[in-house]
C-alpha cells in the first residue's frame, strides 16, 4: 500500500536502506507524532537516534519517540554537533547544551546561555565541533561564534566584507581547517595564525556547503566539487551536475556516495563517474514509486548491518 503525506506541513523522516536506485523506506508523519518539523538527526554511541524538532528533543529507539524536554525552557531545537567521544551538543533559542550519558541515563547540561546583549550569542543555530575542541556556532542573521570547550571561552568572529549576511554554513576538512559559506559573499577559511576568516573564493549564490576530508562541495545553481590542497587552497573545480539542475542540499555517506536534493527530488551521485541517479521507493519488490517531494532540512546517516553506508534519515518539514 502506498504511503502518502496528507498535509504538506507535517514533518516526516525516511529511514531507508539503499538497493541501487530503489529504497525500502518508512515515513513517520501525521497527528500521532509529538512534533511537526524535524531539523536534524544524530545517532549516539548506543545506537539511538536523537531528533532536533520544533517541539523539542526526542530520542527514537526504532519504535517510539521519547521526550527529553523536561529541563528545557525552549522546545525548538535547531541543530546537533557530535564529538569523537559519546558527547552530543545541541542548540535551541535559549543557548547551547551538552547531552551525555550517566549511570542513570541521558543527562542534559547548559553550556552557553543566550544574551540580551546584541553583540553576544542571541540566536544560536548551526553547530560544528572542530579538531581543536572548539564548538562553532552560527546565527541566522549571519554572525559566528566559537566556544573553546577546554577554556570555556566564547569569541565572536567577523566575516570580511559584511557585518551581517545570510545563513552561514560551516564545515571542517581532514586537516582540521574550518570553512564557511556565506551565500551572498563566498567561501572563507579560518586562518589559525591571524585568528581571522579569509576569503578563499567568490562563489556567490550557493545554498549549501559540505566539507569532507580534502573535498569541498557547493550546492546551488550547480553542484561544484573543489579539491582542498595541503596548503589550504581551493583547486580543480569540477561541475558534478548539469547547469539546468539547481541543488539545495548535499551530504555524503560512509562509502563516499553523495546525496543531493533538487527541486524536492532526492538523487545520488558517484563523484568519480559523475553518475547521477534518482532515488525511488520500493517497499513492494514488484513496484517502484516516486518518493514524496522533499523540503529537506538535513540528511543524516546511522549504522546499519545491511548496508555499509548506513541507514539514511531525511529530516523535513513537509
Amino acid at each position: 500500500m502506498r504511503c502518502r503525506i496528507y498535509l504538506s506541513v507535517l514533518s516526516f523522516l525516511f529511514a531507508s536502506i539503499l538497493f541501487g536506485q530503489k529504497f525500502q523506506y518508512t515515513i513517520y508523519s501525521g497527528e500521532s507524532l509529538p512534533f511537526t518539523q524535524v531539523n536534524q538527526t544524530v545517532e549516539d554511541h548506543l545506537g539511538y537516534i536523537w531528533l532536533a524538532t520544533d517541539q523539542g528533543l526526542f530520542r527514537f529507539d526504532g519504535l517510539s519517540f521519547e521526550d527529553y524536554n523536561t529541563r528545557l525552557v525552549s522546545r525548538y531545537i535547531h541543530a546537533f554537533a557530535k564529538g569523537e567521544d559519546s558527547g552530543i551538543f545541541f542548540s535551541n533559542d535559549t543557548g547551547v547544551y551538552g547531552l551525555n550519558y550517566t549511570e542513570s541515563g541521558p543527562s542534559i547540561e547548559p553550556l552557553i546561555e543566550t544574551s540580551t546583549n546584541t553583540e553576544g550569542l542571541t540566536y544560536p543555530d548551526k553547530l560544528l565541533l572542530d579538531k581543536n575542541n572548539r564548538l562553532w556556532i552560527s546565527q541566522l542573521e549571519g554572525t559566528l561564534f566559537s566556544y573553546d570547550l577546554d577554556e570555556g571561552k566564547l569569541e565572536t568572529h567577523q566575516i570580511p566584507g559584511s557585518k551581517n549576511t545570510d545563513e552561514i554554513h560551516i564545515g571542517t576538512d581532514g586537516e582540521g581547517r574550518v570553512w564557511l559559506l556565506a551565500p551572498d559573499l563566498g567561501v572563507y577559511h579560518y586562518n589559525e595564525q591571524s585568528a581571522k576568516f579569509e576569503k578563499s573564493a567568490p562563489f556567490i549564490g550557493y545554498e549549501h556547503l559540505l566539507v569532507m576530508d580534502d573535498r569541498l562541495y557547493l550546492a546551488g545553481r550547480v553542484l561544484l566539487d573543489l579539491r582542498i590542497t595541503e596548503e589550504g587552497k581551493l583547486a580543480n573545480t569540477r561541475r558534478l551536475v548539469s547547469s539546468d539542475m539547481t541543488v539545495s542540499y548535499v551530504n555524503q555517506d560512509a562509502t563516499g556516495l553523495l546525496y543531493l536534493v533538487s527541486e524536492g527530488v532526492l538523487f545520488t551521485i558517484a563523484t568519480k563517474t559523475r553518475k547521477l541517479q534518482q532515488v525511488f521507493g520500493s517497499n513492494d519488490p514488484h513496484r517502484v514509486e516516486n518518493l514524496p517531494a522533499l523540503q529537506v532540512n538535513h540528511i543524516g546517516f546511522s549504522s546499519d548491518q545491511l548496508r555499509r553506508g548506513g541507514k539514511i534519515w531525511i529530516s523535513s518539514e513537509n
